[in-house]
């Protein structure tokens, strides 16, 4: 199936390794293979190209860069530590970052093109309007996971202190900002959903489900959707049901992630097809199982190629289907998002990120390499990190004040905070996917 997929695509695969080229990373690793990009290469030829990771990815970033970098300081950007100082700095060079602790609890911080990024959503919306009848004429709505506790900290200032939840994303709809779920912030949430007119929705299902529930337990007036798209995380029939019956609407599921995104879209027929204008993905045998590894299509400013995301899946071999997407190869997936959510003493429910963060801030702050972690809810107040032994001292007590500080910020009430050495991170892991953050109770 790769094979096939890779003739299919090839003008596009070529186009994008001859410019990945000029990239300090991919000319040496094309050269040292010789790979001879003055004609098309074949399949075997490209699977000679070294499957990238989170840590070969995060050694490596700056070097995948195309573009004119040559004034690049780079000892002047690891100097840098507040993350307004990075933002601005590399806006210099049509790059930004953004944080992700990912699937395998590892901080990372993914580099984006500016043209890059704007070709992710040209290709979406290519594939938005085959996925659905609706004109996208209308007012969206995207609600964004983001962290304001993490700014503070990061920014060392209160700067966003009373900042509005929202802010308008384009002329055509806003960015709303959540990451307690709370019946206070739901209920901001429907009242701005009404006073906006918002047409169309993309979330996370769990935000989008449990906003469901909330109109039908306080008996509010449904909302009428014309299109919703969920993302982030592995979407359940019971969700789904939910979502539908008060929103109207049938939602579409979108799979993405941070490095790459917009990978694939699930059909009425419950088929996960691939985005091939967007992406060229291989599933690649490991142990017996096959990890997805994805070479995104429309990265010419930041190359990414073959990268192992650490989901699982394989090819739908012989499925039939009629959707709109029947034409595209459609496979299927496991061994997605599994962690817990965070749960206070109030009841209230907050993302896992909101608990990462804090590893990433930790590191920012001492210039620490944490290649992987893993965080326990002990209960609600109490907090176990776990972290090599080889990248972090545990009896440094600076490191324990700074987590606690942190998550006293958070919740709002006082944090325990235990640390722990082991030998390897990964013996805490419970079957294949890693859960980075567990709650006990």
């Amino acid at each position: 199936m790769e094979e096939e997929n890779f003739n299919k695509s090839k003008d596009k695969i070529m186009r994008i390794l001859r410019n990945a080229s000029k990239a300090k990373y991919y000319n040496k690793c094309f050269s040292d293979l010789n790979i001879d990009l003055s004609r098309d290469i074949t399949y075997d030829e490209f699977k000679k190209i070294p499957v990238m990771d989170k840590n070969s990815y995060n050694a490596n970033k700056f070097d995948l860069v195309t573009l004119d970098m040559k004034d690049f300081d780079m000892d002047y950007y690891n100097s840098l530590s507040k993350g307004n100082d990075k933002q601005e700095y590399l806006k210099r060079f049509k790059l930004r970052y953004m944080t992700t602790s990912g699937s395998t609890g590892q901080p990372l911080e993914v580099l984006k093109g500016y043209n890059d990024e704007y070709m992710d959503y040209f290709t979406l919306n290519y594939y938005r309007k085959k996925l659905s009848k609706y004109n996208f004429k209308g007012v969206f709505v995207w609600i964004w996971p983001e962290n304001p506790i993490m700014r503070r900290f990061l920014n060392g200032d209160e700067s966003n202190a009373g900042e509005k939840k929202y802010r308008s994303e384009n002329r055509y709809g806003y960015k709303y900002h959540m990451h307690e779920h709370s019946d206070e912030n739901f209920m901001d949430l429907y009242d701005f959903l009404i006073e906006k007119k918002c047409e169309w929705i993309t979330s996370s299902p769990s935000v989008l489900y449990k906003l469901a529930c909330f109109i039908q337990e306080k008996q509010l007036e449904y909302i009428k959707f014309e299109y919703i798209e969920c993302h982030s995380e592995k979407m359940y029939e019971w969700q789904e049901e939910k979502i539908e019956e008060v929103f109207g609407c049938k939602p579409v599921s979108i799979y993405s992630s941070n490095e790459i995104q917009f990978m694939a879209g699930m059909c009425e027929n419950k088929h996960l097809h691939m985005f091939n204008k967007g992406c060229f993905i291989e599933f690649l045998e490991n142990n017996g199982i096959k990890e997805v590894c994805v070479t995104s299509l429309n990265y010419f400013d930041v190359p990414i190629i073959r990268y192992k995301l650490g989901d699982c899946g394989d090819w739908l071999y012989g499925e039939s289907c009629d959707s709109a997407l029947s034409k595209l190869p459609c496979f299927t997936l496991n061994g997605t998002r599994v962690n817990d959510l965070l749960k206070t003493k109030s009841g209230t429910i907050m993302e896992p990120f909101v608990i990462t963060d804090s590893v990433h801030l930790m590191c920012n702050k001492f210039g620490l390499d944490i290649k992987q972690h893993k965080i326990k809810q002990l209960s609600p107040d109490s907090f176990a990190f776990y972290f090599s032994r080889k990248e972090v001292d545990c009896a440094n007590e600076e490191y324990r004040s700074f987590l606690k500080d942190y998550l006293t910020a958070l919740l709002e009430y006082d944090a325990n905070v235990e640390l722990n050495e082991i030998e390897d991170v990964e013996e805490l892991k419970d079957g294949r996917k890693f859960k980075y953050f567990e709650r006990c109770f």
